[in-house]
């Protein structure tokens, strides 16, 4: 039972509990937390720390100072503090008192915070420094809610002595007062933002049912719209089908029409002359076009797109099978070469290597007794018995001749004289057994089983060096500068992230640390363009992230077997592009996974020979163009090599040169207009 005077306080605490329950604003309840605290501690004043989500950071939530209220921008000066980190990389911050209360979950009373030298005090100093205020008591305390987690630490200050108003400790029962109504306003504070959070998610099912009412709608729209669109679909095609009937009467009438202008052009092909075997003719005027030949840079490329990765991915792996003990990195950080990744759990390792130890001590204990076999125990053994029975042998020879020479004699009878021989004979069998016995132990330390148990020690002992080799290796180490990703995983499967209890079998994948210097982009060649695609072809490298940067790479891989995937199962080959050395201000921009655009240079001639597409002839496969001389101004009909086609020009590779003049457009006298059947 409580005694009378903690009756008062435990009813207290229930009264606080009740109000607390009632309020349902959480930065109201936060003010209530603090509030009720120091009331029931005599606190002047005291802060309300809130752990984020991440359990990383104590931010500052709620402040109250009853001696500083009179000054106005008092809290203005505290909330430009940053927050308090509960962790400093992977060490823990137990220098702050408060970050320490909610690592650890343990309460702290400090009598007088100028004297102490347990925690670093830097924060409360410089808050009287800039308010005036003079810190001396303090007792912070965890919030622990129902599931035994910290979700938030209560910070009391200076505790008023009731008659004296002067700054005293806190006393051990104002500490447990506190702690129970820490408790209670952790579940409280707890159960609000659960039910804050349940009302979230009740105003977003409403709001997706009122988005798949709406969606359901426009889709009968749609539905009914498609009807429409049916119909209106089959009056037009009743209408295409009168139109090809009139299109086709309209080709007939055509053909008609272009085999008399065929048959006229033969009959008037006599007015042309065209000397066929000098290939010389003349050009009406004003029927041609000229084009004096000039070079000209062509060049073509192939588009493609992949995603930006590091230059190169150094693989991490397992150095056994277990678990993880504990994880120093995170994902997209980036590490030097030598700093601790993982470290293994190495318990399970260790019963292995205690057992390799034995299975060790066992074969070199086997091997010593083999190679000094003829003077162990076993073998010694065996000879005495052997000994033995020799000697039980030769005195039943002896006896056996004693009873014969008395048995003639008719002294003894003859069942003692058989008895005799009977034993003899025994003895006999007994003696051989005792050699068949020591040939058998003798043969354990044959050549053949001494070579056995060689080989066994040298097992024993190269299993206990790689378990050895193994433990040694349970902290495991960035190899490289870089930057630490998820392993590249077969399609289809997915990259297991790396935690704190995470199995892995020896030799799996961990992580891999990515070598930003440089960047590499993969992406994926059909079988038609893959022919053009050569190592060294140099490659512009553009994205939509990065409009500004136009980046220069190489083809540095082209894969020589196709694989298929998606529902075409089109035969695609992977090609990777390097950018080998980028700049400080490309290496700021560039993030691995962005989205790119590739532009593989195939082809580029700085000085082709172009002409129209139009002077071209073609006859069958051959080429040739209508050139008129410099100096006769005849037109000659010049066989030509063809190369690249552009939009509006065609390469020629031979048969022009420089400054030729190429005639284009109209007809030579003795020979229609070009056949301009290139394409």
């Amino acid at each position: 039972m409580a005694g009378p005077e903690e009756q008062p306080r435990y009813k207290r605490l229930t009264q606080i509990a009740l109000a607390l329950s009632a309020e349902k604003d959480i930065m109201k309840l936060l003010e209530m937390i603090l509030t009720e605290a120091r009331d029931v501690t005599t606190a002047d004043a005291g802060t309300l720390y809130v752990l984020d989500k991440d359990r990383l950071y104590l931010h500052f939530s709620v402040m109250q100072n009853n001696t500083l209220d009179a000054v106005t921008d008092w809290q203005e000066k505290v909330r430009a503090y940053p927050a308090i980190p509960l962790y400093f990389g992977s060490r823990p911050n137990y220098a702050n008192v408060s970050s320490y209360v909610a690592i650890t979950g343990n309460a702290v009373h400090i009598p007088n915070v100028y004297e102490a030298e347990e925690f670093d005090f830097t924060g409360p100093r410089e808050f009287d420094e800039a308010t005036g205020y003079r810190t001396k008591s303090m007792l912070v305390v965890p919030m622990i809610n129902h599931e035994n987690e910290v979700i938030g630490v209560l910070q009391l200050l200076n505790a008023k002595e009731p008659q004296s108003g002067e700054a005293v400790g806190f006393s051990a029962e104002n500490s447990e007062v506190v702690k129970a109504l820490a408790s209670v306003a952790s579940v409280v504070l707890d159960n609000t933002e659960l039910v804050e959070d349940l009302s979230d998610e009740l105003q977003k099912i409403r709001e997706l049912q009122a988005a798949e009412k709406e969606l359901s709608q426009k889709i009968r729209e749609a539905y009914l719209e498609i009807e429409e669109k049916n119909k209106s679909l089959t009056q037009a095609l009743r209408k295409v089908r009168v139109t090809r009937v009139s299109i086709m009467v309209f080709l007939v009438l055509c053909l008609a029409v272009g085999g008399g202008v065929f048959a006229w052009s033969k009959i008037n092909f006599k007015r042309f002359h065209w000397d066929r075997s000098t290939g010389a003719g003349s050009a009406k005027d004003g029927a041609y076009e000229t084009y004096i030949v000039t070079p000209k840079p062509v060049s073509s490329s192939i588009s493609l797109a992949g995603k930006v990765e590091p230059l190169m991915e150094v693989s991490v792996v397992s150095p056994f099978s277990g678990k993880v003990a504990d994880k120093f990195f995170y994902y997209g950080e980036k590490v030097s070469r030598g700093d601790l990744l993982v470290s293994m759990d190495t318990s399970e390792l260790e019963v292995k290597i205690r057992d390799a130890k034995s299975a060790f001590i066992r074969a070199q204990q086997k091997y010593d007794g083999l190679i000094n076999w003829n003077k162990s125990t076993e073998v010694s053994r065996a000879n005495r018995s052997l000994t033995k029975t020799q000697a039980s042998v030769d005195s039943a020879k002896r006896k056996l001749a004693e009873s014969k020479n008395l048995f003639d004699k008719g002294i003894i009878p003859r069942m003692e004289y058989d008895s005799a021989k009977e034993q003899l004979s025994n003895l006999k069998l007994e003696f051989k057994s005792s050699q068949e016995e020591l040939a058998s132990v003798l043969n354990k330390g044959s050549e053949e089983n001494v070579k056995v148990a060689v080989l066994e020690l040298d097992n024993a002992r190269v299993k206990l060096l790689s378990l050895e080799s193994q433990i040694k290796r349970a902290s495991v180490y960035a190899p490289v500068d870089g930057i630490v990703i998820l392993p590249q995983v077969k399609e289809g499967q997915k990259a297991k992230a790396i935690e704190k209890g995470v199995s892995l079998t020896q030799g799996e994948l961990i992580i891999s640390v990515g070598n930003l210097e440089g960047l590499s982009v993969k992406s994926q060649v059909d079988e038609v363009d893959i022919s053009k695609i050569k190592l060294g072809q140099r490659v512009k490298v553009s994205g939509d992230a990065f409009p500004d940067l136009s980046l220069a790479g190489k083809v540095a891989h082209v894969s020589s077997v196709a694989s298929t995937s998606g529902f075409s199962q089109v035969p695609m080959f992977e090609v990777t592009v390097t950018i080998e050395l980028l700049t400080t201000r490309q290496r700021k921009r560039l993030k691995l996974g962005m989205s790119s655009n590739l532009q593989v240079l195939v082809y580029d001639n700085p000085e082709a020979l172009l002409v129209p597409i139009g002077s071209v002839n073609t006859d069958g496969a051959e080429h040739w163009v209508m050139v008129k001389d410099n100096q006769t101004r005849e037109i000659k009909m010049v066989p030509v090599r063809t190369g690249l086609t552009t939009m509006d020009s065609v390469e020629i590779l031979r048969g022009l040169k420089a400054g030729d003049e190429v005639l284009h457009g109209g007809s030579i006298a003795g020979q229609p207009g070009p056949s301009h059947g290139y394409p």
